[in-house]
Order: C-alpha cells, then sequence, then structure tokens
C-alpha cells in the first residue's frame, strides 16, 4: 500500500505541503529553532530518498523527472541565496521559490545556527538529489 502511495506521486505534494506549515513559523523567525523543526526537515529529507528510491526501483521516469526538476529549481534557489547572503547583493530571490523550496529544509539551522552555511549546507543536499535524479535519467 505505501508503495503505491510512494509511486503515485500523490505524497510529494503533501510532504511538501506539509513541512512548510510545518517549518514556515522557524522560517520567518529563525531564532526559534527547535528541534521539531528539524526533525521535520530530516523525515522530509528522508520521505524524498524513499520516494527516489521506489520511483528508481520501480522505472517510474516521469516522477524522477518531476522530482529531479524539484531539486534542481531547490539546488539554484539556495545557491541564489547563499551569493546573494555572502556578497550582500541587491538581488532579491524570488520569495515564492524561497518558501516552496527551501523552507522544509530550513529546520537544518538547528545543528548548524548559521544562515550562510545552512543554505550552503541546502545546495549540497539539493544537489546531490539533482544528480541521483539526472544519472538515473540518463542511464
Amino acid at each position: 500500500m505505501m508503495k503505491k502511495v510512494i509511486e503515485s506521486g500523490v505524497t510529494l505534494p503533501i510532504i511538501v505541503i506539509l513541512a512548510i506549515f510545518l517549518n514556515f513559523k522557524a522560517f520567518l523567525y529563525s531564532s526559534n529553532l527547535s528541534m521539531f523543526e528539524f526533525c521535520v526537515s530530516i523525515f522530509y529529507l528522508i520521505i524524498w530518498g524513499l520516494v527516489f528510491k521506489t520511483a528508481r526501483r520501480n522505472k517510474r521516469y516521469n516522477l524522477i523527472l518531476v522530482s529531479t526538476v524539484f531539486w534542481i529549481m531547490t539546488f539554484l534557489t539556495s545557491s541564489l541565496v547563499s551569493y546573494v547572503r555572502a556578497s550582500n547583493a541587491d538581488i532579491s530571490p524570488p520569495l515564492f521559490f524561497v518558501i516552496v523550496l527551501l523552507t522544509p529544509l530550513f529546520g537544518l539551522e538547528f545543528i548548524i545556527n548559521h544562515k550562510y552555511m545552512v543554505y550552503i549546507l541546502m545546495s549540497i543536499i539539493s544537489f546531490l538529489f539533482s544528480y541521483l535524479g539526472v544519472k538515473f535519467l540518463l542511464t
């Protein structure tokens, strides 16, 4: 049953929305981070890992393609935010993408406690998911 739910792709929007909802307050007021937000982010990554694993095993190319595009957008957004924070550039990353793509991962700041470094970690994680997706799609 769980396999069919993961394969259907219904899991992903629900997980993204739920993670945004649960981490949004911490995203707005980053000084209030707790172990709860960290656990939400870890759970979010575990679910994405399970989705990739299940989709790959069952050769669900459409699900892998959507997931890969999602993680490439996450990588680009987190890289842009990292650049803006590091250089104090006058560029403003699109808030919609920051909220949708980065808020679910924001709980990772609980263990890092540095905004610039957490965005670099988000870039690394999203790059790894993107790489795995592209690698599978090209083989």
